[in-house]
């Protein structure tokens, strides 16, 4: 550590806190640090520091994603919908609707028309799959929370042992869908515990309006997996510090309500939905046991018949 540093550094800071006494302050002024010289020295003192003092340094972003799964990459399913289809990704056929002013359009399938077909109109493009992504986001998040809600509103009232096998089976056998129970099972089962970490993540925030206004800055993956659940957890605390010191709890004014108002929309439709599926289901089981009771009796008719043939033998 350099001398000539550390004289100038002690130099400062000592006329800093005669200037703090004499002003009748017990801390430096945040002015202090403004000091290119103060501010240049005490980083290069820092560095210089031991590493027990200086504490494990912070790792660069991608450096942790390098090292934070070792999984083995794997091919999308949108992707592969798009291997042998005669698909253009990035300049779809073109179409007569405007991009740019329908919002209403699903953009993993937005078209140019020719007049788009432009470094213009490719802006106007990007622009709004870029919105389009950031929607997404939000949705994913309420739609989460309503699957663990849907979950934990199904378990105790007896539908099912497990309300995730039930809602799987309502899912699969609802010709709708084309995944395996297995697959319906499991990407169920992830949704309700994604879903469980944005309740207790907007329950720590003031309410469900904290999920339409979480920064851009973190990645989506910090909420969803990696934020530690438990309450005590020290990095929970200061990421949750660190969203309030960030004013999230005023940004959410008003907006516990909205999100609250769009999850309470799908309860109707989709309790109809299962009780209607819960009934049919119901009905086949019926249908399968008079079956087995038929095909039992048959069974019995036949060894009545028999049995006389195979005492009397040929």
């Amino acid at each position: 550590m350099g001398v000539t540093e550390s004289k100038i550094l002690a130099e400062k800071v000592l006329n800093a806190c005669e200037a703090a006494e004499a002003g009748g302050m017990t801390k430096l002024s945040a002015s202090f640090w403004n000091d290119k010289d103060v501010s240049r020295t005490a980083k290069n003192i820092f560095k210089q520091a031991p590493s027990n003092i200086r504490g494990p340094s912070r790792q660069n972003a991608a450096d942790r994603a390098a090292v934070r799964s070792k999984t083995k990459i794997v091919v999308p399913d949108a992707v592969k919908k798009l291997q042998g289809k005669n698909e253009r990704l990035l300049l779809p056929v073109a179409q007569s609707q405007d991009v740019h002013n329908d919002t209403s359009i699903d953009l993993s399938q937005a078209s140019l028309s020719p007049k788009q077909v432009s470094l213009a109109g490719f802006y106007v493009l990007v622009t709004d799959i870029e919105t389009h992504k950031e929607i997404c986001n939000i949705r994913l998040r309420l739609f989460y929370v309503f699957f663990n809600r849907l979950k934990q509103k199904i378990q105790p009232q007896g539908f099912w042992n497990d309300a995730v096998t039930y809602l799987a089976q309502i899912i699969c056998r609802s010709g709708l869908v084309n995944d395996s129970m297995k697959v319906i099972q499991d990407k169920v089962t992830t949704w309700v515990e994604r879903g469980g970490r944005y309740e207790l993540l907007a329950n720590d925030l003031g309410g469900l309006g904290s999920l339409l206004v979480l920064p851009e800055d973190v990645p989506e993956s910090v909420w969803a997996k990696d934020l530690p659940k438990a309450a005590g957890n020290t990095r929970r605390i200061t990421m949750i510090d660190s969203l309030r010191q960030r004013g999230i709890l005023e940004a959410i004014e008003g907006m516990n309500e909205v999100a609250e108002a769009h999850i309470n929309g799908l309860w109707v439709p989709i309790y109809a939905s299962i009780d209607a599926e819960s009934q049919r289901l119901s009905q086949m089981r019926i249908l399968d046991d008079e079956r087995s009771l038929v095909a039992a009796v048959d069974r019995n008719v036949i060894l009545t018949v028999l049995n006389p043939i195979y005492r009397r033998g040929p």
